[in-house]
């Protein structure tokens, strides 16, 4: 059976043959990929941020780093 994984906006996230790949892996191997999805992600907030901010100072930019990281929990 195909599973359609959701995003907010209605469009789907992941591929149903991607869904296959996914539950073929171990639990390890899953939250390998799924911190190689985080560090690629904060990366590139990084980088915006930087870019948006560039007269903050690095505390402040890391601030916002971590505030878009957490979807502003913090």
């Amino acid at each position: 059976m195909k599973h359609r994984i959701p995003s907010p906006t209605g469009q789907n996230c992941i591929t149903p043959d991607m869904v296959d790949v996914y539950r073929s892996k171990t639990p390890t191997e899953r939250l390998q990929i799924a911190f190689g999805m985080w560090r690629s992600a904060r990366k590139i907030i990084i980088a915006a941020v930087r870019h948006q901010h560039p007269e903050w100072t690095r505390q402040q930019q890391q601030a916002e780093v971590a505030r878009r990281m957490s979807d502003g929990l913090t």
